[in-house]
C-alpha cells in the first residue's frame, strides 16, 4: 500500500513540477502551488501559500484554498507568529497534530490577525502542516495546509512529499523572479531606447530650427520673418508680446476669431514679473478653451518680451523644446534691435544738442541736417514732452525703461510726423524732444490747430497705454530757418518748467499763449505776492474790513475794457452805484483809471491773481 502510495504521490510531484515549469509568469505560478497541492495531500483541505516581505518583515497571504481571500488578504504575520510564523523562524516543517497543539501556536497570534483569521477560515482546524520555501538557503515563504477533519492528519508521508513540492515551487519561484527581473531590463532598455530616439529627434528638430533661424538673421530678414517662419512650422497661431504684454508681431490670430486688443485681456494676467516657460488653459470668447503657451525672452533681469502660442492641445515635446531654443535666437534679434536704436537715439541726441547751442549755424551742422531730411530754410517748431515723473516711479528693469520710451516715441511719429509736418523725433534724457518742419507757405493758424489736436491724442493715447503715467507738453514758437529754431527749443523748455513748477496749470503749454505771462513767470511767488501787495493790497484789506464788493467790480471792470454799462449790467447794479464804486476803488488805491501806468499795473496784478488763485487752487 504504501509503495503504490508513494508511486502515486511521486506522479503527483512530476505533475505539479511540470505545472511550475510551464509558465514564467510569476503571478500564474503562486495561483496553481495551493491549488495543485491540496488534491495532493491527503490530508490537506485548505491552504495558503505566504510569501516573506523583506522590508515590513511580514509574511503576506498570496493564494489559498478554503479561505475568504478578501479577509485573508489582511492578515499580516511576523517571524514567530501563530504557527505559520514559527516554522519561518525555525526554518523547518511543523505539524501540528491536534486541537491542542494549534490552539498553543495560535496564542502568539496578535488579536488583529487572530480575528482576520478565524473570519477568514471556513471550517476549524484539527491538524496542521508548515512547510518553508528555499531559495538558495534563503526562507523567502511557507506553505500552511489545515486538515478540517477529525478523520484525517498529516503523516510523514505527506511531510516529505510537501517538501519534495516546496523545493520544486523554490525553482520555480527563483525562475521566474529571475525572467522578470530579465523582463524588467529588457522593457527598461527599450524605454531607454525609445527616449534617447525622442531625444534625438527632438534635437534634430530644434537644430533644424535653430538653423533656419540663424538664416534669416545672418540674411538680415528680422522679427517678422523669424515669427512667419515659427508659425509655418508649428501651425497654430503665434505672437511676439513685449514686456508690457502688447503685440509686436502676430500671426493667424485670426482664427481665434478675437479682436486683438481684446485678446491682449486674455494673456496679460498670465504674464509676471519672474516669468518662466509654461502652458495654461485659458477661454477666450464664448467658453472657447485654448492652450496658451508662453515662453520667456530675455533674462529675469531684463526681460525682452514673451513668444506666446495658442493651440487646442498641449504642444507636444518635440514643438515645445523648439520654440524654447527658438527663443534664444529672438532674444539676440531684440537686443540687437534695441542697441541699432538706442545707437540711433544717441547720434540724433548729439545732433540736436549741437543744434539748440549753436550761436552760429556751421556748414557741418547743415550737413548732418541735410542727412536728416532737414531743410535749413523751411519753418521750425521744438516741442518738449516730459514723463519723468512716471520712470522715477516705475521700479522695474532697463528695458521696461527701453519699451516705455520707444513706444512713447512710435506714438509721436505716428501722431506729429504724418505728412503735413516732417521732421524728427528723440528719446533724451526722459523727454521726447520732436523738431517740426513745415512748409514756407503754410499759414501759422493751420499749425497751432494740427499741434492742438496731436498733443491731445497723444496724452490719450499714451494715458491709455501707460495707466498712472504724468505727461506735460511744452510748445515752442514757430521760427523761420533751421538755424533759429533754438529759439524755439528755449521757448518750450520754459513752457515745460512753468508746467512742471506749477506756475500754470495746463499740461499741453504753447508758448505764443503766454502774452505778458511771460513778464511774471520767471519771477519767484515771493516776488509776485509783494508786487500784487502793492498794487492791490489796500483793496483788499479795505474790502475785508468793509464787506464790500469791490474786488468783483474791479476784476469785471477791466474785463470789458472799463465800459460801464457792459459792467453794471453783468454785476447787476445801477450805472450811479457803479460810478461810485470805480471813485471808491481809485480813492483806495491811489490811482486813476485814466493814467496807462496805473492801468497797466492793474491789469497785470489782476491777471496775476487770477493766476495764483488757479494754481493754488
Amino acid at each position: 500500500m504504501n509503495q503504490s502510495l508513494n508511486k502515486l504521490q511521486l506522479q503527483y510531484l512530476i505533475h505539479v513540477s511540470n505545472l511550475l515549469n510551464s509558465t514564467l509568469d510569476i503571478d500564474t505560478v503562486v495561483d496553481l502551488i495551493i491549488s495543485e497541492i491540496i488534491p495532493i495531500i491527503d490530508g490537506a483541505d485548505g491552504g495558503i501559500l505566504f510569501l516573506f516581505d523583506e522590508k515590513n518583515q511580514q509574511l503576506i497571504p498570496k493564494s489559498s484554498y478554503g479561505f475568504n481571500e478578501n479577509i485573508l488578504k489582511l492578515v499580516r504575520i511576523k517571524p514567530g507568529e501563530s504557527m505559520t510564523g514559527l516554522a519561518f523562524k525555525k526554518r523547518r516543517t511543523l505539524i501540528f497534530s491536534n486541537r491542542e497543539e494549534i490552539f498553543g501556536a495560535q496564542k502568539s497570534f496578535s488579536p488583529y490577525n487572530l480575528e482576520m483569521h478565524n473570519s477568514a477560515i471556513r471550517s476549524i482546524v484539527y491538524s496542521a502542516i508548515c512547510a518553508p520555501i528555499f531559495i538558495k538557503q534563503k526562507c523567502i515563504g511557507i506553505i500552511t495546509l489545515d486538515c478540517f477533519s477529525r478523520n484525517k492528519y498529516f503523516t510523514k508521508e505527506d511531510k516529505e512529499l510537501l517538501e519534495a513540492i516546496t523545493h520544486q515551487v523554490g525553482i520555480a519561484l527563483e525562475r521566474t523572479a529571475l525572467y522578470k527581473e530579465k523582463e524588467k531590463s529588457i522593457k527598461l532598455l527599450e524605454s531607454l531606447n525609445h527616449e534617447i530616439t525622442r531625444q534625438n529627434h527632438l534635437l534634430s528638430h530644434s537644430i533644424k530650427m535653430h538653423q533656419r533661424l540663424s538664416d534669416i538673421v545672418l540674411n538680415g530678414e528680422g522679427l517678422n520673418e523669424i515669427l512667419m517662419y515659427i508659425q509655418s512650422t508649428i501651425r497654430i497661431p503665434t505672437l511676439l508680446l513685449d514686456n508690457f504684454g502688447e503685440v509686436l508681431i502676430c500671426y493667424k490670430i485670426e482664427e481665434l476669431n478675437v479682436e486683438i486688443d481684446s485678446f491682449k485681456e486674455y494673456i496679460v494676467p498670465h504674464l509676471s514679473d519672474y516669468p518662466v516657460q509654461k502652458q495654461t488653459l485659458i477661454s477666450i470668447g464664448r467658453d472657447q478653451n485654448y492652450f496658451l503657451s508662453l515662453f520667456p525672452i530675455g533674462s529675469k533681469t531684463n526681460l525682452l518680451g514673451y513668444l506666446v502660442t495658442v493651440s487646442n492641445s498641449k504642444l507636444n515635446d518635440i514643438d515645445y523644446t523648439a520654440l524654447s531654443h527658438a527663443c534664444t535666437i529672438i532674444s539676440l534679434e531684440l537686443l540687437k534691435e534695441q542697441h541699432l536704436y538706442e545707437i540711433e537715439q544717441s547720434l540724433k541726441g548729439e545732433f540736436i544738442e549741437e543744434l539748440f547751442q549753436a550761436e552760429k549755424f556751421s556748414d557741418s551742422l547743415r550737413k548732418r541736417a541735410l542727412q536728416l531730411e532737414l531743410e535749413p530754410d523751411r519753418l521750425y517748431q521744438v516741442i518738449y514732452i516730459d514723463y519723468e515723473p512716471f520712470i522715477l516711479n516705475y521700479q522695474r528693469s532697463r528695458s521696461i525703461n527701453y519699451t516705455i520710451h520707444k513706444k512713447l516715441l512710435h506714438l509721436v511719429n505716428n501722431l506729429f510726423l504724418n505728412g503735413f509736418a516732417s521732421g524728427l523725433a528723440v528719446n533724451k534724457h526722459n523727454h521726447i524732444v520732436i523738431i517740426l518742419s513745415f512748409k514756407v507757405e503754410s499759414r501759422f493758424e493751420k499749425i497751432k490747430s494740427f499741434l492742438k489736436e496731436k498733443s491731445n491724442q497723444f496724452l490719450i493715447q499714451a494715458e491709455k497705454n501707460f495707466k498712472g503715467l504724468t505727461l506735460a507738453i511744452g510748445i515752442g514758437g514757430i521760427q523761420k530757418g533751421l538755424d533759429l529754431v533754438y529759439k524755439s527749443s528755449q521757448q518750450a523748455v520754459r513752457c515745460l518748467s512753468y508746467i512742471k513748477n506749477k506756475k500754470v496749470n495746463d499740461t499741453i503749454l504753447f508758448f505764443d499763449e503766454l502774452g505778458a505771462k511771460r513778464l511774471y513767470l520767471n519771477n519767484t511767488d515771493e516776488e509776485l505776492m509783494d508786487f500784487l501787495t502793492d498794487v492791490l493790497g489796500p483793496l483788499f484789506q479795505y474790502e475785508n474790513q468793509q464787506k464790500e464788493e469791490f474786488i468783483e467790480t474791479l476784476f469785471i471792470y477791466l474785463d470789458n475794457n472799463q465800459k460801464l454799462k457792459v459792467t453794471a449790467e453783468k454785476l447787476h447794479v445801477h450805472l450811479n452805484t457803479l460810478s461810485y464804486r470805480i471813485k471808491r476803488i481809485e480813492s483806495i488805491l491811489g490811482i486813476s483809471f485814466q493814467d496807462p501806468n496805473d492801468l497797466l499795473n492793474l491789469y497785470l496784478a489782476v491777471n496775476m491773481y487770477k493766476l495764483l488763485k488757479k494754481v493754488s487752487s
